[in-house]
């Protein structure tokens, strides 16, 4: 019996330590299995050297990617972005919960798309680079 049945209740329940998209979105696995697939964001008010954003600190970068099965709840977070100071120190943090993002399945990565709420916000990733637009106008970022 699943508890917490909200996608985004769920994984806040988990790692309350990132910011979530509010939009779920889902995924149909190579195996035929449907996953919710979540961005999360690793944010910081204090990060040195960096210029502030209204409402999110000085510091955000999606870092996370998260997938639920819609069957069974299970829940996996995956590192998005390896190069990020603080999700290698959230890894260390607390191991075993972030997994590279190779390990996860094939046909989900395809699906993962950036949030056009985050869009245009300050941080190491530059909305005009990308080439590739998902459903609903979003961008589909570029490490698939």
């Amino acid at each position: 019996m699943l508890i917490y049945r909200n996608i985004r209740e769920r994984v806040q329940r988990i790692a309350p330590f990132f910011r979530y998209d509010d939009d779920p979105y889902m995924v149909i696995s190579a195996a035929g299995r449907i996953v919710w697939l979540l961005d999360g964001y690793t944010v910081s008010d204090r990060f040195p050297y960096s210029a502030p954003t209204r409402g999110l600190g000085n510091y955000v970068r999606n870092a996370v990617k998260v997938t639920v099965d819609a069957y069974d709840g299970t829940v996996h977070f995956y590192v998005a972005d390896p190069a990020d100071p603080l999700i290698r120190t959230t890894a260390r943090i607390f191991p075993g919960l972030l997994q590279p993002l190779d390990a996860m399945p094939a046909g989900r990565t395809s699906g993962a798309c950036r949030s056009a709420r985050w869009m245009g916000r300050s941080g190491p990733w530059n909305p005009t680079t990308s080439s590739c637009v998902c459903p609903g106008n979003r961008r589909r970022s570029s490490f698939s």
